[in-house]
């Protein structure tokens, strides 16, 4: 599900840029496929120039999160 919005960067860490209507729409996806009594997502949100200042170790990205993206 949250590879229609951004990419995983992890088994289950995924980076997503979008806009706010686009969130609404994940989070509401998210809360009705999760089971609140066993599941935990967590939702950071960065200032817009975060993604200029982090740093990137061991293979290189390969797909810009900023960039647009198809599905």
């Amino acid at each position: 599900m949250c590879e229609a919005y951004g990419h995983r960067v992890q088994k289950s860490v995924f980076e997503v840029v979008c806009r706010d209507t686009d969130k609404v729409k994940l989070v509401a996806a998210l809360q009705g496929a999760i089971d609140p009594t066993r599941d935990s997502i967590r939702i950071y949100r960065l200032p817009a120039n975060a993604l200029d200042n982090v740093e990137h170790l061991g293979l290189p990205r390969h797909v810009d999160p900023r960039g647009p993206f198809v599905i």
